[in-house]
Order: C-alpha cells, then sequence, then structure tokens
C-alpha cells in the first residue's frame, strides 16, 4: 500500500484485464473529457459498484415497476426492477442506498449523479453521498445533495481547493452556491 501525495487516504495498486474494446471505449470517454485519466474513470466505476451494494437484489419485487428482461453492455441478458428507478426518481433524486443504481442501458440515458469529487490529493472530507436524478431536475438534485452531504459542501466551500468546484460542470456548481445561500439561509431561521 502507498498513499498519494498530500493525502491520509493509504492507496493499493491493482490490475485488471479487459477486453481491447472496454479499454477503447474507456479512452474515448477520457478524450472527451468525462475524465481526467484512466484511473480517475475507473475509480467513478468502483464507487458506482460500492454505492449500488446496499441496494435491493435484481431478482427482488419490484415496488412500483414490473419486473423483466434487459440487456447489459456486453448483450447479457440479465433480470431487473424496469420502471422502479425511472419512477422512483420522478418522485426525487434519490442517495445511492435509497435506489437501485444497477440501471439497464435505456435507462443509463435518462439518469445523471451528482458524485462527491475526489481530493485530488487534498485532505479527505470523509465520505458523502452520491444523488441520482433524471436529467432536467437538476436543481432539485443539487438541493438533495446538500441535504444529505452538508457538511461536507460546507468543507468544500469554506477550503482553499474546492474539490466540486474543480471538477462538477460550471451549470451544476453554479446551482449548488445559489442552492447553498438558501438552505443556508433557512438555517440560520
Amino acid at each position: 500500500m502507498s498513499s498519494n501525495a498530500g493525502s491520509t487516504t493509504p492507496t493499493e495498486r491493482i490490475t485488471i484485464r479487459l477486453a481491447e474494446t472496454r479499454v477503447a471505449a474507456l479512452e474515448t470517454i477520457v478524450d472527451e473529457g468525462a475524465y481526467p485519466n484512466r484511473s480517475e474513470a475507473i475509480r467513478d466505476g468502483i464507487d458506482t459498484v460500492i454505492d449500488a451494494h446496499d441496494a435491493p437484489a435484481p431478482d427482488a419485487p419490484a415496488v412500483h415497476g414490473e419486473t423483466g428482461w434487459d440487456t447489459d453492455m456486453d448483450g447479457r441478458s440479465k433480470r431487473t426492477a424496469v420502471a422502479q428507478p425511472i419512477e422512483r426518481l420522478r418522485e426525487r433524486p434519490r442517495a445511492g442506498g435509497e435506489i437501485d443504481t444497477r440501471f439497464s442501458v435505456t435507462q443509463r440515458q435518462l439518469v445523471s449523479r451528482l458524485k462527491p469529487a475526489s481530493a485530488g490529493g487534498q485532505v479527505s472530507r470523509g465520505r458523502a453521498a452520491t444523488v441520482y436524478y433524471l436529467y432536467g431536475d437538476e436543481r432539485r438534485a443539487v438541493r438533495r445533495f446538500i441535504e444529505e452531504n452538508t457538511e461536507y459542501v460546507r468543507s468544500c466551500l469554506e477550503a482553499d481547493y474546492n474539490p466540486l468546484r474543480a471538477n462538477w460542470d460550471e451549470v451544476l456548481y453554479s446551482l449548488l452556491v445559489q442552492e447553498w445561500v438558501a438552505f443556508t439561509d433557512g438555517e440560520e431561521k
């Protein structure tokens, strides 16, 4: 195990083997600017798996929908609660532990997430929840992110290095600042 420069969190290097098509797809994602490098993209994928760990099993009965079959990115069939995640996200944005985040290929086109930004070698600000939402529902998603991660957001906004500002899209970060002002005004009353 080693430690990133300036980080108090120990890290461990692991090696994985991927099909050439997956490596090419990963390179495309990095080249398009979604991630600064392959490692960050892979870490994000691992975070998604960890967030989904507490989600219900795929064969658990759906609360708001029927169970059906869908195809994953490799063309394999899998059992999935077809409507449940989308219907639950229509109600409101959800933290990772509140929703099954193993979205189907079709559902992934409708869903986005706000995730805590990595500290980029800075001191960790603790664990914070990822918030999932439907595209177009960004303002409510930012509000939910603040509610779920109040101390994390406060520490980011007060720090010299703000990983949210450095890693979030400018529009989302602007919404975060606006909603933070409204949130803190509400706390004072």
